[in-house]
């Protein structure tokens, strides 16, 4: 045990103290915040200009005092957001107008193209000098929607104060039963956006980082110096030493970058929710048991795919051709990310049973299954053994093709050379 702890340790600080980790691992860092705050300051620095608008109602229902009564936002320095001029004039004077700086835009509303004047089928056009930000665009899109909305019921006899009351919207709360309490499980919408997010980076981080074993794996036999280590270590002990030591190198890259972007949500979050694909993930929803399954089936996950790297790395001797054993390795991974997709709304069909508890598959699968439902927890016993097992004989696989590769220096172990030196 203690030799394998060395070559770990080899492997580690002298792949932690290269030059190009650091310098990959600042960029990462650096690449994470701005995109993480760029929006938001382009957002900002938007939000601080003030926008004069010219609305041309064509309709004659009073859309301009309606949108005179919603728009009233204000700039962060104080001052009004939106400043509203009622004009009648014909759109080319309002173009005109526009180019000579007297708006920064103008709204124009009218009826659908084709219906007739007594037709609640409204149509609105929006031009600006400039383009719109995301906010702005979002903002004037709600604000005439609600307008012609209030303008329908008026039509009906409605008074404007009991659109509010009428529009209210049902608070619905869905949860999962969950059978591992008496009481309510997880909120369902939480819990798929979290597992969509944790499945999404297990994929990415063994699809990306388990090449970096079979890269260490190819460097280690292209070198003479294998042949020095192999005196004092047997080849099962240099296997675990290399895919332990260049995975963790990897997984300690990552984690830095997860723990920023993650710092980064939480900062950014407001009320304790963080936006998840269009999704607001209440932080006090997430499951502990999720997020440790999250860590035993993601370090399962990369390990039982960095041994798979690790043997496809041994039966090549150039670094040229790492891609020929990469691209069977993702391929079928590929394959098992879909399907988990698929399984995030079918957790119980019998497929995602089976594959949860299918080495290679079941350290995304059973994460799903456990993510949007509750397995029993003989499954997920199952399946972390099968995954132990897996890394275990995966390894000894690797080991035994690469000591037949050291045997033929500068030259690929065919197929039949790698069957044969697992006899």
């Amino acid at each position: 045990m203690s030799t394998v702890w060395l070559i770990i340790r080899r492997e580690f600080r002298f792949r932690v103290r290269s030059r190009g980790f650091l310098l990959i691992t600042i960029i990462g860092l650096l690449a994470i915040v701005g995109l993480s705050f760029a929006p938001s300051l382009i957002n900002s620095a938007a939000a601080g200009k003030q926008l004069k608008l010219a609305v041309a109602d064509r309709t004659g229902k009073g859309f301009y005092t309606r949108l005179k009564a919603d728009l009233v936002d204000s700039l962060p320095g104080g001052g009004a957001r939106y400043l509203l001029f009622q004009s009648s004039a014909p759109t080319a004077e309002l173009q005109a107008k526009v180019g000579e700086g007297g708006y920064d835009g103008y709204v124009v509303v009218d009826l659908a193209s084709g219906a007739p004047a007594a037709s609640e089928a409204y149509r609105s056009t929006v031009a600006t000098k400039s383009a719109l930000s995301a906010s702005d665009e979002a903002r004037l899109q709600a604000a005439l929607s609600s307008a012609a909305v209030y303008v329908r019921l008026q039509n009906r006899g409605i008074a404007g104060n009991a659109v509010a009351e009428l529009f209210s919207p049902v608070v619905v709360q869905t949860e999962v039963l969950s059978g591992k309490s008496t009481g309510p499980g997880r909120a369902s919408t939480d819990s798929y956006a979290l597992t969509y997010v944790l499945v999404l980076l297990l994929y990415m981080t063994v699809a990306v980082y388990g090449s970096y074993v079979a890269l260490g794996v190819i460097e280690e036999k292209s070198s003479r110096v294998v042949e020095i280590l192999l005196s004092a270590a047997r080849p099962f002990q240099l296997m675990i030493g290399k895919v332990l030591g260049v995975g963790l190198t990897a997984l300690v890259q990552y984690v830095v970058w997860l723990a920023a972007g993650g710092a980064v949500l939480v900062l950014r979050s407001a009320g304790g929710a963080v936006n998840v694909g269009g999704l607001n993930v209440k932080l006090s929803a997430i499951d502990p048991w999720v997020l440790l399954a999250f860590v035993i089936f993601f370090l399962l996950g990369f390990f039982s795919y960095a041994a798979l790297f690790a043997a496809g790395g041994s039966l090549v001797s150039r670094t040229e051709d790492a891609q020929q054993i990469s691209t069977p390795v993702i391929l079928p991974l590929v394959v098992i990310f879909v399907v988990s997709i698929w399984a995030l709304s079918n957790p119980s069909a019998p497929l995602a049973v089976v594959l949860s508890m299918v080495p290679l598959a079941s350290p995304i699968m059973m994460f799903v299954r456990i993510g949007v439902d509750s397995p029993p927890i003989w499954q997920v016993a199952v399946a972390i053994v099968v995954n132990l097992g897996t890394v275990g004989v995966l390894i000894w696989m690797a080991a035994k093709v690469f000591r037949a590769g050291v045997l033929l220096y500068g030259r690929r172990v065919s197929l039949s050379a790698a069957f044969k030196a697992l006899r």
